[in-house]
């Protein structure tokens, strides 16, 4: 028997519950997942756990509509925490799969716009240049890269990979650069700009210009 201690409620069945559809879901045991997850909602509608894990199964059966009235449900529950941007991610997912591009947008830019974070602003890039809007995904890195730490070449890379993809390599190479510029040992980036041409050294890197 589980003696629940705590003053404002007891939420150890959920959690319970949650982590067993877990475990079925890591031994490819959809259907098990889902049994608990039923126990789960029965025990509590307003847990955000047992939307956002009712959503990751229906989207890895391919039946977005459904993910997405799951992962809208646990957004409401949980619109402003820690693992908000995970249900933004995969509702986004949801939304692509179904080929909802302008309401993806606005799933992502409304996040971006809330937060200010790059890692908001990198996910709207991200999506953005998976349906090939590549100058809105631009201007996601180029805001990524305004409010990113001093060191931090993710918007870097992520801005080069898009001018690759463009077949600009001349703009790919030189927000390499400026990737290297700001981590020198990352290895990642010492090969990316031998498969440019150019030779990882003191004066590879260039100083990023202010965003």
């Amino acid at each position: 028997m589980v003696v629940c201690v705590i003053a404002a409620g007891c939420s150890a069945p959920n959690s319970v519950l949650i982590e067993r559809a877990d475990a079925a879901v890591a031994n490819s045991q959809p259907l098990r997942a889902e049994a608990f997850l039923v126990r789960a909602m029965a025990h509590d509608q307003t847990d955000w756990r047992v939307y956002e894990r009712f959503g990751q199964l229906r989207l890895a059966d391919h039946r977005a509509l459904d993910a997405q009235v799951y992962f809208e449900q646990a957004l409401t529950l949980r619109p402003d925490h820690p693992e908000t941007g995970q249900i933004i991610e995969s509702l986004a997912e949801s939304l692509l799969m179904q080929g909802k591009y302008d309401a993806m947008g606005q799933v992502l830019a409304a996040r971006a716009s809330h937060t200010g974070q790059e890692v908001d602003y990198l996910r709207q890039g991200r999506f953005l240049t998976r349906i090939g809007d590549v100058d809105a995904a631009m201007l996601a890195y180029r805001k990524a890269a305004a409010v990113a730490e001093p060191g931090d070449a993710d918007p870097m890379l992520a801005i080069a990979a898009l001018y690759e993809s463009t077949g600009d390599n001349a703009n790919a190479l030189l927000y390499l650069r400026y990737a290297y510029y700001q981590q020198p040992a990352n290895l990642f980036i010492a090969d990316e700009l031998r498969r440019h041409g150019m030779v990882p050294g003191p004066t590879a890197g260039l100083e990023p210009p202010t965003q």
